[in-house]
C-alpha cells in the first residue's frame, strides 16, 4: 500500500510540475519576444517552443513531457532535424540518442559528448579548444531542462557568428571574438583556468567578506608656476618650437592648439604674440607712433584680455576643462593672425585684408578655445553663439549703467543750479 501511495504521489507531483511548466511557457511567450510557439503540421500551435538567445537556441516539442530522443524526433517530424543541421546559419545541433548520450551534429560529422567519439569532421573544431568546448556542451546537454534540440549558430571564417535574433552583436556563446573574455583582479589573487561561471563563482566567493585594501593616498603633484619668469623666458628660447606652432595655428591646425594648451612653456610666446598682435592693430589704427599710440595699444590690449576672460567663462559654462592660462595661451597664438593686418597699408587690398583677418581671427579663436577646453558636439557649436550673447548683454548693461550714471550726474549738477 505504501508503495502505491508513493507512486501516486510521485505521479501527481510530476503532472503538477508539467502543468505548471506548460503554463509558464505561454506566459513567457506573452512577456518575452525571444520565445515563440509555432505550428508544425499536423501539430497545432504550442506544439513546438523555440527559445533563442544570441547564438544559442533551444527547441522543445510538447508531444509528451519528456526530452525526446533523436529517433522520436525523426519519427514525429521527418527531415526536420536534418534540415536544421544543414541550415547555413547553424553550426551544430545537439540531440539525445536512445541510450541517453548527447550527440553534437555538424554538417560534416558528429561527436558523442559523453564518450568523445568523433565520426567524420568534429563539429566542435571551429569553436576553439575542442576539449573545453566538449565539456561545456556536455554540461548544457546534461541539464534536466535541456531542450530536445540545442542549436548553436555557425562561426564564419572571419571570426563573426550568426545570431539567432535580430541583433548587430552578441556575446556569451562560443566561437569568435566573444570568447576573448578577461578578468581584472587584484595582484594577489590567483586565478586558475576556468571553464564556466560556476568556476568563476567559486573564485569570487572565496574572497567574500575580505577587507578592502586601504586606499592609496597620493601626494598632490607639484605644479610649476606657469607665469614664473623662468618659465616665460624658457619658452621664448624655444624659438623653433613656438614659431612652428604659430604658423600651424594660423592655418587652423587643431593639433597645434591642443599642443599649445597642454605645454606650459608656451605661456611666454603666447604673451609675446598677444602683444605683437595688439601692437599691429594699434599701429594700423594710429600709424603715428607717440603718446596716442601707447594709449590705443594699452586700451586694445586690455579689451583683448577682457575678451579672453569672457571666452574662458563661456567655455567653462559649457563644461570646458581648461584653465585660464591655457585659454590665454591659445588666444595669444590666435593674435598672431592680427600680424596680417599690417597688409592694410597696401591700399588696393586693404578692404580684402580687413575681411580676411576678421574671419580668420574668428574661426581661429573658436577652434582654439574649443580644443583647449576639449569641447565636442553641440558644445562646440554653442560656444560662439553663447559668447556673442554674453558680450551683447554685457555691452547693453554697461551702456545702460553709464547712461544712468550720466543722467544722475546731470540731475545733481542741475540741483546745485550750475545748469538749467
Amino acid at each position: 500500500m505504501y508503495t502505491i501511495r508513493t507512486i501516486l504521489r510521485a505521479s501527481i507531483r510530476f503532472l503538477i510540475i508539467w502543468l505548471l511548466g506548460a503554463l509558464v511557457l505561454p506566459i513567457t511567450d506573452w512577456i518575452l519576444p525571444g520565445i515563440e510557439f509555432n505550428a508544425i503540421d499536423p501539430y497545432p500551435r504550442w506544439t513546438v517552443a523555440m527559445a533563442a538567445a544570441f547564438i544559442l537556441g533551444l527547441a522543445n516539442l510538447f508531444i509528451r513531457p519528456l526530452i525526446l530522443v533523436l529517433d522520436e524526433l525523426n519519427e514525429a517530424f521527418p527531415g526536420m532535424v536534418e534540415a536544421v543541421i544543414h541550415h547555413e546559419g547553424v553550426g551544430l545541433v545537439v540531440a539525445t540518442q536512445s541510450d541517453g548520450a548527447p550527440i553534437a551534429y555538424g554538417k560534416g560529422g558528429t561527436r558523442n559528448l559523453h564518450t568523445g567519439e568523433v565520426n567524420g569532421q568534429d563539429p566542435l573544431l571551429p569553436y576553439g579548444d575542442v576539449a573545453l568546448r566538449a565539456w561545456q556542451m556536455r554540461r548544457v546537454a546534461d541539464f534536466p531542462s535541456a531542450g530536445d534540440l540545442i542549436i548553436v549558430s555557425t562561426l564564419y571564417p572571419d571570426g563573426t557568428v550568426a545570431a539567432l535574433e535580430e541583433l548587430i552583436g552578441n556575446h556569451g556563446g562560443m566561437g569568435g571574438e566573444q570568447t576573448d573574455s578577461f578578468l581584472l583582479h587584484p595582484a594577489d589573487m590567483v586565478v586558475p583556468p576556468t571553464r564556466s561561471s560556476v568556476d568563476m563563482f567559486a573564485l569570487l566567493d572565496a574572497r567574500r567578506d575580505r577587507p578592502a585594501p586601504p586606499p592609496k593616498v597620493e601626494e598632490p603633484a607639484k605644479t610649476a608656476n606657469e607665469w614664473a619668469l623662468g618659465n616665460l623666458l624658457g619658452g621664448l628660447r624655444r624659438r623653433s618650437r613656438w614659431v612652428a606652432l604659430a604658423l600651424r595655428a594660423m592655418i587652423l591646425d587643431r593639433t597645434a592648439y591642443r599642443a599649445i594648451a597642454d605645454t606650459s612653456a608656451m605661456t611666454g610666446p603666447a604673451l609675446l604674440l598677444s602683444l605683437l598682435g595688439t601692437a599691429s592693430v594699434a599701429l594700423v589704427e594710429l600709424p603715428d607712433i607717440g603718446s596716442g599710440f601707447l594709449s590705443v595699444f594699452t586700451g586694445r590690449f586690455l579689451l583683448w584680455v577682457l575678451g579672453v576672460l569672457i571666452l574662458h567663462g563661456t567655455a567653462r559654462v559649457l563644461r570646458g576643462k581648461a584653465t585660464f592660462t591655457q585659454t590665454f595661451r591659445v588666444m595669444g597664438f590666435v593674435q598672431a593672425v592680427e600680424l596680417f593686418g599690417l597688409l592694410r597699408f597696401i591700399e588696393p587690398i586693404a578692404s580684402l585684408v580687413i575681411v580676411a583677418v576678421a574671419l580668420l581671427s574668428l574661426f581661429a579663436a573658436w577652434q582654439a578655445v574649443a580644443e583647449a577646453h576639449r569641447l565636442r558636439g553641440w558644445r562646440t557649436l554653442a560656444l560662439p553663439v553663447l559668447y556673442f550673447a554674453i558680450l551683447t548683454l554685457g555691452v547693453l548693461a554697461l551702456a545702460s549703467l553709464f547712461s544712468g550714471l550720466g543722467l544722475s550726474l546731470e540731475s545733481i549738477v542741475a540741483g546745485f543750479g550750475y545748469i538749467s
